[in-house]
């Protein structure tokens, strides 16, 4: 152990006092015999987020499995139980005339149990905030996609009426925010490690801005990312992949916000290309059924996300 780095040794030792606790646990009934209560003061120490989350779920298995109490605190997200949300608790300390006064146990129940202990980590960065849910997901495959209308366009190719063309993997869909976000070098790096498998999808026209950060960690185009469109103006992007009929009928129906694409404010541009893109989603979702008529370029996607997320 004296030749191993700070956090191995640190882990190392922690195991082994696990161990002991569950010898201890195991033996013979006595009068003088205690079951064992361990507490882990920042076991984070040391170790880079990956292994934080690694040697988190481990504590996490072993705590349930040899049925000992382990309290470990914290200032990593890393070490948070997304299994059992409820056995992760937040104290904060109240100050009087800048005397730190008493401890108070903070609410945490609810489907956003998270954010109370972002706010206290400082993971309300806008970052980080894209990648929350992919962060804390245990899920062993994701499929990282730009923005929120992306994936319900992605959940739609799962319904099981696409047969054997359907999305069909096991994992979630995230979507990231924007491509921006696919510049964080740090986080994707994160993400990337954390997964079994991965695969990411972005814009066409984003193609330029993205690809060599992907390459720069891993990924390759038409394996593990994959730009969504056709290479024609307007359409390359994930709308590219709509019937021609559900384009025409919205920007028949919608001049103004094919107007306002071309205009000079940057803010007009954005908002029409929302709202627009908000439209083709609701007119897409209102008419398509399984079949190649509606979905047949989505098919050739999903085809390569299918084979990639589920080797």
């Amino acid at each position: 152990l004296d030749d191993w780095g700070s956090g191995t040794k640190n882990r190392t030792l922690v195991l082994l006092t696990i161990f002991r606790a569950k010898q201890v646990a195991d033996s013979e009934p006595s009068t003088s015999k205690v079951t064992p209560i361990i507490v882990l003061e920042e076991p984070e120490s040391f170790l880079h987020p990956l292994a934080q989350a690694e040697f988190g779920r481990v504590l996490q298995d072993l705590a349930e499995e040899f049925k000992v109490q382990i309290i470990v605190t914290t200032h990593s997200p890393y070490m948070l139980s997304q299994k059992d949300p409820a056995s992760n608790i937040l104290l904060e300390r109240r100050v009087f005339r800048r005397q730190l006064r008493q401890t108070v146990r903070v609410d945490t129940s609810g489907e956003n149990w998270m954010e109370p202990f972002a706010q206290a980590l400082g993971l309300e960065d806008e970052s980080f905030r894209p990648w929350r849910e992919a962060f804390f997901s245990s899920s062993p495959s994701i499929l990282l996609v730009e923005g929120e209308i992306d994936k319900e366009y992605f959940e739609m190719l799962r319904d099981e009426n696409h047969g054997d063309k359907r999305l069909c993997f096991d994992g979630d869909i995230f979507a990231y925010g924007g491509k921006s976000n696919l510049k964080n070098q740090t986080l994707l790096r994160f993400i990337r490690d954390k997964f079994r498998r991965i695969f990411i999808t972005f814009d066409l026209d984003a193609e330029s801005e993205v690809v060599e950060t992907l390459e720069g960690l891993g990924f390759k185009k038409g394996e593990t990312c994959l730009p969504l469109g056709i290479d024609k103006p307007g359409l390359r992007c994930i709308e590219g992949l709509l019937p021609e009929t559900v384009r025409k009928r919205v920007y028949g129906e919608n001049s103004d916000l094919v107007a306002a694409l071309q205009s000079s404010r940057k803010e007009e541009r954005n908002q029409a290309k929302s709202k627009l893109k908000h439209l083709l989603f609701k007119e897409f979702k209102a008419v398509a059924k399984p079949g190649v008529s509606h979905y047949g370029r989505f098919y050739s996607v999903v085809k390569t996300i299918n084979r990639s997320l589920s080797r």
